[in-house]
């Protein structure tokens, strides 16, 4: 069974998701709403929203750096500027 979500479909197993999915969408829109009353564009609303939940999920954090990190040691390898060990 699936539940709407900002009118997508979703996985919702049991009805304590389904309850979570529609007490999230309330969260979102009202930080929407508030973010539109205080004048902010789209872009300074998504930036908060994902350093919001990046800063709720430290295991998250760490595992986008170590990756972005690993990607930016690749490039300097492949101009040239990082040997390989």
């Amino acid at each position: 069974m699936r539940a709407p979500f900002f009118g997508m479909p979703v996985p919702a197993n049991d009805d304590a998701d389904r309850a979570a999915l529609v007490e999230l969408e309330r969260l979102v829109n009202q930080a929407a709403e508030n973010a539109v009353k205080l004048g902010l564009g789209i872009d300074v609303f998504m930036g908060a929203a994902q350093a919001a939940y990046l800063n709720a999920n430290p295991v998250l954090r760490e595992h986008l750096e170590e990756v972005h990190l690993l990607a930016q040691l690749g490039e300097f390898r492949r101009r040239g500027l990082l040997g390989q060990a």
